[in-house]
């Protein structure tokens, strides 16, 4: 690999960057790309040679850019600081990265390079492949007792053999590693009883159709833990017959997905929702916003949209530093969410810019929220020491005299914010008086 940045001594270089298993890029204080190791490119898929031209705007995953340029700028303001984003790789495959953003300085303590180490957190393991081979092999083996004692002895995954009744006929030694309760307590007991209630009528349906149809099967439910109470599993059920008393039995193989569901559920809370603020974000606002338009046309209703941002939210940032930003960010939201109905929509769009959708509502009934929300921002902010004032303002567009498509009324509400702008801040304006 060509290599990019020559200001690092060869000893250093070559142990931080080069041969380190983590991906590293090298980047200057305006985010330009100057070096990466081999685990990039690896990783991503591009050569070296190519980085330097590249626009993180084009492999960052939409979603993410916000939060990896609020990362970048926080690193040149010289703090170190770690993240999740989504990207893509060459090929427009996902991946789900942990960052760490690290500033380096020369000796007079001036900021020279940005450097970001990454971890590839995207699920590559325990795929249904693997659980597949894990399954046929089961079944080659279950034959003889020699073959028992193989399974008991290599298996790390849970193996059980349930008959037509559902009774646990064999459990293999793993399942008291995984459980915590001993063997006896397994074998000529119904697996049901170790079932949670809430996954017990899908499981019996699912035990009882693979008997029926003499097939297999993958799901996932709860089994009981002796000291976690209840642990995720992954399972395959396969039906098969005991050649020497020729009765049908079912083949379980499963496996602890404890952390693969908790990632499973952070990735689906990232796809809809702002991580600082927990407000919806934009992809979110917009499914809500056509089905509560659909709703109003169908019910001949009003409702009114919000565009709104923070007056001088930049001074905040550049005078007093991203962390109180991030603090007013959350402090704002709350406010806003105080002073809205417990049936209006608050979403942040993007940076210091909000939406809020107020449904079945009459002009009058949306000005004097408009106006609560202006009266809950005038208290000063006290935050980390810092005492200042910020207030919004505001754009009105409202459904259907502005508009009666979606895109239409975002594009109404965001002129009249302007024109509250350059009305002074700190006010609002509605798109039917502004034109």
């Amino acid at each position: 690999m060509e290599r990019l940045f020559q200001g690092i001594p060869n000893d250093v270089y070559s142990s931080l960057l080069i041969h380190n298993p983590d991906p590293i890029f090298l980047l200057d204080v305006s985010g330009k790309v100057l070096d990466v190791n081999l685990a990039t490119v690896d990783l991503f898929g591009y050569p070296a040679s190519e980085w330097t031209e590249i626009d993180f705007k084009n492999i960052l995953v939409p979603a993410s850019i916000g939060d990896a340029f609020r990362l970048f700028d926080q690193t040149v303001n010289g703090e170190y600081c770690t993240g999740q984003i989504s990207a893509y790789n060459k090929k427009r495959e996902l991946l789900y990265l942990q960052v760490k953003s690290l500033p380096l300085f020369d000796q007079m303590e001036d900021l020279k390079l940005i450097m970001i180490v990454i971890k590839d957190m995207t699920e590559m393991i325990e795929t249904k492949k693997e659980l597949q081979k894990t399954v046929e092999l089961e079944e080659a083996l279950i034959r003889s007792e020699e073959k028992y004692r193989l399974i008991a002895e290599n298996m790390t995954d849970i193996v059980t053999i349930l008959d037509q009744d559902g009774v646990i006929t064999y459990a293999s030694p793993s399942t008291t590693h995984v459980l915590g309760f001993p063997l006896e307590s397994y074998v000529g007991n119904s697996a049901f009883n170790i079932v949670h209630p809430d996954d017990l009528p899908s499981v019996q349906k699912q035990f009882y159709t693979l008997f029926q149809k003499k097939s297999s099967y993958d799901m996932e439910f709860r089994y009981k833990h002796k000291t976690k109470e209840w642990i995720w599993l992954e399972a395959k059920g396969t039906y098969f017959t005991d050649e020497e008393i020729g009765e049908g039995h079912l083949l379980v193989v499963s496996r602890v997905i404890e952390e693969k569901k908790l990632m499973r559920d952070k990735l689906k809370e990232m796809a809809f929702h702002d991580e600082l603020t927990k407000l919806p974000n934009r992809r979110l606002f917009k499914e809500i916003m056509h089905r509560r338009l659909k709703e109003a046309k169908r019910d001949n209703e009003k409702c009114t949209l919000l565009f709104m941002d923070i007056d001088k939210f930049k001074w905040v940032n550049d005078h007093l530093g991203h962390s109180v930003g991030d603090e007013l960010l959350k402090r704002f939201t709350n406010r806003v969410q105080h002073a809205i109905r417990e049936g209006d929509v608050l979403a942040r769009q993007s940076g210091d810019e909000f939406l809020v959708l107020l449904p079945d509502t009459e002009e009058d009934e949306a000005i004097e929220i408009v106006k609560r929300i202006l009266g809950s921002l005038q208290k000063e902010w006290r935050i980390r020491g810092h005492s200042f004032t910020t207030t919004s303002s505001i754009g009105v567009a409202m459904y259907p005299q502005d508009g009666t498509t979606m895109d239409t009324l975002m594009a109404n509400a965001d002129n009249a914010l302007y024109k509250a702008k350059e009305k002074g801040r700190n006010t609002y304006m509605t798109y039917s008086n502004e034109n």
